[in-house]
């Protein structure tokens, strides 16, 4: 019984060391952090603050508005917060440090802060800790050196184009409703205004539509979605001096944007320096460079911005599908009933019923029919012809009926002939009956 109190005591003692021990440390922490000091002093009442590093700039508050002097553009408002606040919010621990190894002796960033009774305050910027995540920075009125977090010593802008607002257009990505792409070859454009209705438009996802040189068919959903980010963050370099001709004048590439209350035409011109192009927006007399990464999105011919599929729907708007080749047909019907948030699909052939997720995957290779290139206004003959007919229901419980015409233009091709709209495309006849194969194995399988 003794060696088992004996025991308890020991086990005691031993938590009650460890409980010591984690208190000190949280209170050594808790010193720790008490000791970070806040750099500078009354920051509301400062209205001018002066960079030096590679060039000086000055910065002036008049009332509530910082302006950057000598800059004839506005500001970056998120760059020039970014920085206010770091400086405001600064805190550093202090250090003992010789500034001479630590390149406070003479330094190639500072910092100054003017108000208007003529007091200033200025900090210096020294080399980066070997830990990489803190600067050693002096408060010049303290005579103290600080160490202080990288993320906020790397707000401080160090040239005017830190600082400056270089977004080139002033449409936002959210209110275009169509763009013109004429890149010389062809012109493309594209609109919001979809062909389909609103049944067929659930399987279009982007939202976008082609309406030439191309019509009914929707713009990819990754090439459309580069597009409008870039619009959002076009950013151009002013050029002050244009040494040469720029190729403005008589550019053949230009895009415009539309929203329902403005348009904006942008010029792209020469090759510049530095793998950029020089720009303009029209009406304007300001000359630009952007990087030529930001012009890719809208570089591509309109074949290859286009969802390549001859027809796709959704297989829970389907009233009945029908296909048809030159040695038979065959039709399958469907039932929807909704289910709560879901609908219940049945298929149906010849009035038997089928496995829905099975024939699913069959129609997954019916609507995923791609074309395989551009027609070329050849023949169409009337031999080894094939069709695809869709019937949807509409929420008019209305019946709405697409038809896709193949037309042979050769043993190895169709032509793809939508109701209503010139021949655009071409497709792989052994696609065709491949498609048309599946669905007979399902039909065959009731």
């Amino acid at each position: 019984m003794k060696k088992y109190k004996f025991i308890v005591i020991i086990i005691g003692i031993m938590i009650a060391a460890v409980l010591l021990i984690v208190f000190l440390d949280m209170d050594k922490q808790v010193e720790t952090n008490a000791k970070d000091r806040r750099l500078l002093e009354h920051f509301d009442s400062m209205d001018t603050i002066q960079i030096h590093a590679d060039t000086k700039l000055s910065l002036h508050k008049e009332g509530e508005k910082w302006n950057l002097e000598g800059a004839e553009q506005s500001l970056d408002q998120s760059a020039l917060e970014r920085f206010l606040t770091a400086m405001e919010t600064m805190q550093g621990e202090p250090v003992e440090v010789n500034k001479n190894d630590v390149y406070l002796d003479f330094p190639t960033v500072a910092v100054t802060f003017h108000n208007q009774e003529g007091d200033k305050q200025q900090i210096t910027i020294g080399q980066m800790h070997p830990q990489a995540n803190k600067y050693y920075v002096e408060q010049k009125n303290q005579e103290q050196v600080y160490l202080v977090d990288r993320e906020l010593i790397e707000t401080i802008p160090l040239q005017p184009k830190h600082l400056l607002d270089y977004q080139l257009l002033t449409v936002q990505a959210k209110d275009v409703t169509e763009m013109t792409i004429d890149n010389g070859t062809e012109v493309i454009e594209l609109s919001r205004d979809s062909p389909f209705s609103e049944q067929e438009a659930l399987a279009h996802i982007s939202g976008w539509y082609l309406q030439q040189p191309y019509s009914n068919y929707s713009i990819a959903f990754s090439m459309m979605q580069e597009m409008l980010q870039t619009i959002q963050h076009f950013e151009a370099e002013p050029v002050s001096d244009l040494q040469q001709a720029a190729g403005l004048g008589d550019a053949d590439f230009t895009i415009t944007f539309k929203t329902p209350d403005q348009e904006e035409q942008l010029i792209i011109g020469d090759p510049a320096a530095n793998n950029r192009y020089y720009v303009q927006v029209a009406g304007r007399d300001d000359v630009y460079t952007v990087e030529a990464a930001l012009l890719e999105p809208f570089s591509h011919q309109a074949y290859d911005m286009i969802d390549p599929f001859v027809y796709i729907v959704p297989m829970e708007t389907l009233e009945s599908l029908e296909m048809e080749v030159a040695d038979g047909s065959i039709t399958f019907a469907f039932n929807h009933q909704p289910e709560g948030d879901q609908v219940q699909t049945t298929v149906y052939y010849q009035g038997n019923k089928l496995d829905t997720e099975a024939f699913r995957e069959i129609y997954k290779q019916v609507i995923g029919l791609t074309f395989d290139g551009k027609y070329e206004e050849e023949e169409l003959t009337d031999t080894d012809q094939a069709r695809l007919s869709f019937r949807l229901q509409t929420e008019e419980a209305e019946s709405l009926t697409t038809n896709i015409e193949f037309v042979s233009i050769s043993p190895t091709h169709y032509a793809i002939k939508r109701e209503n709209t010139p021949i655009d495309f071409v497709i792989e006849k052994q696609k065709v009956e491949q498609a048309f194969t599946s669905l007979q194995h399902i039909a065959a399988n009731k």
